[in-house]
């Protein structure tokens, strides 16, 4: 995968994805600014890397916009900034009725339960943690105790009451 984080114009993006076809990328993730709808559907037309996005969308409402002008081939909305579980579960099955592949953005408990919730998500995007966030002066705080960690590619989340996870209270 690579990530532009909205960084690029179409005629940049059109260029790099031509690079990038050779490496035979998962996808290419938030190449343009997220209303720029019609410069993800353009792209798309151009490259034979699946286009992704949505980590910025708020709404179910912003997801049909994408779906409906083709704009992406992944969509990944963001539970926290999204509309939790309820607003996922729209999104979920609005992209399962148009045959567009769903993707959680990031790491989390909550994404992991979405996953398991619809068969149709093949997988949850994972960013190990970066080498200088384990050094002893950096002071890290989870917002969740015992999220369940990925080995070897595979996450077992155990059967615990709610989220299977307690809340951090110190960070509230």
């Amino acid at each position: 995968m690579a990530d532009a984080y909205m960084g690029w114009d179409f005629n940049y993006a059109r260029k790099m994805c031509r690079r990038l076809e050779q490496y035979n990328l998962a996808w290419v993730e938030e190449a343009f600014v997220p209303d720029d709808l019609d410069s993800y559907a353009r792209l798309r037309q151009e490259t034979s890397i699946p286009i992704s996005g949505g980590e910025h969308e708020y709404t179910r409402y912003g997801f049909q916009q994408i779906i409906s002008k083709r704009a992406m081939d992944i969509i990944q909305p963001d539970l926290r900034r999204c509309g939790g579980f309820t607003e996922a579960r729209k999104i979920a099955a609005m992209a399962s009725a148009a045959g567009v592949t769903l993707i959680p953005h990031a790491y989390g408990i909550t994404h992991l339960h979405l996953a398991l919730a619809f068969p149709e998500i093949p997988m949850v995007e994972y960013f190990p943690v970066p080498c200088w966030d384990t050094l002893p002066d950096v002071d890290t705080e989870p917002i969740f105790f015992g999220e369940p960690q990925p080995q070897n590619g595979y996450v077992v989340v155990e059967a615990k009451p709610g989220l299977g996870v307690e809340v951090n209270d110190r960070i509230f």
